[in-house]
């Protein structure tokens, strides 16, 4: 049966086509544009160093002397067990050290003894752009904990060397303590740290049972493997170690 169109189509009319649904055009016409909405750029946040603090742990307190060295820059001994500390971020994160004596370096007028915000028993603070700390050294810094007999630590680009090192952190996804041991630990970046005739362990005794030596360790952590790995962010907070030159015991 002929459609209506057919039947009422003056003689020697064109058969029209329904318009082809394109990019641009659809059944009733050309599509509406589409218009752009604008990306909010995101504003960069700004870097903030945060001073670091010098505090007495006993009396007596420690011994601070000033001095320029030949090539201009300022510096401070520190003779006698202190408690340096930084604050990292806003969320209230620290990297503390102890030690029994240090050489601290900074920009001139950058430390300071006469801080009217001083609090309890500090006895100075400042920008410090670095420190070589000895004796009987502890770094703390989030879960992670660095002992040492020598330690070097950059300020401004979060870099260090240690010396005799005992590292300690947690594997949540395994409930374990990790046990690092090394002859040279670098912080090569804030989250990234290389070894050098390492051992691993999950013990803290002095003859663990099972361990595992190395002659270079790369260690990163979980900030590392997202970044490396695309991690899902539900994925619980962990550490990667590459080795080489491996042994077991």
């Amino acid at each position: 049966m002929p459609s209506i169109e057919k039947r009422f189509a003056p003689p020697g009319a064109k058969k029209k086509k329904p318009p082809e649904a394109t990019s641009d055009w659809g059944f009733f016409g050309k599509k509406p544009e589409a218009k752009s909405v604008p990306q909010k750029k995101e504003e960069a946040q700004p870097v903030y160093t945060y001073p670091v603090h010098l505090n007495a742990l006993w009396e007596p307190a420690p011994e601070v002397e000033k001095m320029t060295l030949p090539t201009g820059q300022e510096a401070a001994t520190i003779s006698g067990r202190f408690y340096l500390w930084q604050k990292r971020d806003e969320q209230g994160t620290l990297l503390e050290f102890l030690a029994d004596g240090a050489v601290v370096y900074y920009s001139k007028g950058q430390f300071t003894q006469d801080n009217p915000e001083a609090a309890g028993n500090e006895i100075a603070s400042g920008l410090i752009e670095s420190v070589y700390l000895t004796g009987n050294i502890v770094m703390t810094e989030g879960d992670l904990t660095v002992r040492a007999d020598q330690a070097y630590y950059d300020f401004v680009n979060h870099h260090a060397v240690v010396v005799n090192a005992s590292m300690q952190t947690f594997s949540e996804e395994r409930a374990l303590p990790v046990y690092i041991y090394a002859e040279k630990l670098r912080q090569v970046s804030v989250n990234l740290f290389e070894a050098n005739n390492v051992e691993l362990t999950d013990s803290e005794f002095y003859m663990p049972q099972i361990s595992v030596h190395a002659a270079r360790m790369v260690l990163l952590t979980s900030q590392q493997l997202e970044e490396r790995q695309q991690a899902a962010a539900a994925k619980p907070k962990q550490t990667l170690g590459t080795f080489e030159d491996v042994s077991f015991r």
